[in-house]
């Protein structure tokens, strides 16, 4: 009964709750593709949380047409200075498993250590000890058969090389079908931690590649293939590790990189990170908060012109056997309906936003969590007033009054 009332309340002001339910779907919206944001970001701070940002530069040449000789020279003196205790670049290579293309990416020794991963299963390669002819390895999936344990024969294709080599992987964990995965792609004099990351999908290939069925990634200690490593050419930005970050001789090296390099330290790349999610906030959170208080506001409002014109109709309830207090759950009944609507608005709002998924975005349950928590508040403060001015009058007196 109470449903049916609160849908004849709600059919009456038909176009005032729709007006609501569109500003507060834009408000849920808005709020989730900041989530959204903010997820990808924390998950790129959470995986670098154990690199020394102050002792790790970022070495990435700005000028495509240097030399690779010079760069091979470079390189050579930084490994060589004392400060520098190791420099790190990611390997890539390329493999074919039962008609699946394989993406091998190598990380070096200090990078596989510290970097932070969240393992859908299984452990990370470095906490697994090493077997003689097999390289230990965390899988980026979405295809059955790469369950921990397995084991995979490959034939290796290196980037840049028309050299090959059989090696055998094993599976010690899964990152699941998705994950980000440290490239250094991009150079900046100014970078952020989204600067060092590429999203992987294991999905279905495109039909470019329609002799292939998936994309498969593994990741494993580059130093389980030293010479295939060593055989590479020149390919991707640096890390510098060090040791010391005021010895004069590696600052001096570092300024004859800067010629035609950006030598820039980690914790750079982590303060532009935060920076930028605080930056977000400032530009969003000035049309969601007016957005949501409009909305809410316009709960409010509707719901007391709905319980003080009504009041005579719920006297006359409680005259043929209704409890008086149960008034309040056709308020409730009429709110319902308006945060209903916003859900079922929702669902499309939230196929749309997995599209952001594909650039880097994160759906975590912080996104359920506020968008049931934000019309949860709706619905409980908007009948704070129905319950007082309910609460207050006795029904005899309503029909009195009305009379």
């Amino acid at each position: 009964m109470y449903m049916r009332i609160g849908f004849a309340l709600f059919s009456k002001r038909l176009v005032t709750s729709f007006i609501t339910i569109i500003q507060l779907f834009v408000t849920i919206i808005i709020a989730n593709v900041i989530i959204v944001d903010y997820n990808a970001y924390m998950e790129d701070i959470c995986i670098m949380e154990n690199f020394d940002t102050d002792r790790t530069y970022l070495w990435m040449p700005a000028m495509t047409d240097t030399n690779d000789e010079l760069r091979w020279e470079q390189l050579k003196q930084l490994k060589h200075n004392r400060s520098v205790r190791a420099v790190e670049v990611t390997f890539r290579a390329n493999a074919i498993y039962n008609n699946n293309i394989v993406s091998l990416i190598g990380y070096g020794q200090n990078t596989g250590e510290l970097i932070n991963m969240t393992l859908e299963s299984g452990k990370w390669y470095t906490e697994v000890p090493k077997k003689d002819g097999v390289i230990n390895c965390v899988s980026i999936s979405s295809i059955p058969g790469l369950e921990i344990g397995k084991l995979i024969e490959l034939e290796i294709i290196p980037h840049y090389s028309e050299q090959t080599i059989n090696q055998t992987f094993q599976v010690v964990g899964t990152l699941g079908k998705r994950a980000k995965t440290l490239t250094f792609n991009q150079s900046s004099a100014s970078p952020y931690y989204d600067h060092l990351f590429q999203v992987f999908h294991s999905t279905p290939l495109d039909k470019e590649y329609e002799d292939y069925d998936h994309q498969v990634g593994l990741i494993f200690d580059q130093s389980d293939l030293p010479t295939l490593v060593q055989s590479q050419y020149w390919d991707g930005n640096r890390l510098v590790y060090i040791d010391s970050i005021d010895d004069e001789t590696f600052l001096s090296l570092k300024d004859e990189l800067r010629k035609d390099s950006y030598v820039v330290k980690l914790e750079q790349a982590k303060r532009n990170t935060l920076q930028e999610i605080r930056e977000i906030m400032v530009e969003y959170l000035p049309i969601m908060i007016p957005l949501y208080l409009i909305g809410f506001l316009g709960v409010v409002c509707i719901s007391i012109l709905n319980t003080l014109k009504y009041m005579r109709t719920f006297a006359i309830f409680f005259i043929c056997g209704m409890r008086w207090k149960d008034s309040i759950l056709i308020c409730l009944s009429y709110i319902a309906y308006i945060i209903s609507g916003v859900l079922i608005l929702c669902i499309p709002g939230y196929v749309w936003l997995k599209d952001l998924l594909d650039t880097g975005g994160i759906m975590a349950a912080n996104n359920y969590l506020f968008t049931l928590g934000a019309l949860l508040a709706v619905m409980l403060l908007s009948l704070v007033t129905p319950f007082l001015l309910i609460r207050k009058e006795e029904p005899i007196k309503v029909l009195r009054k009305v009379g």
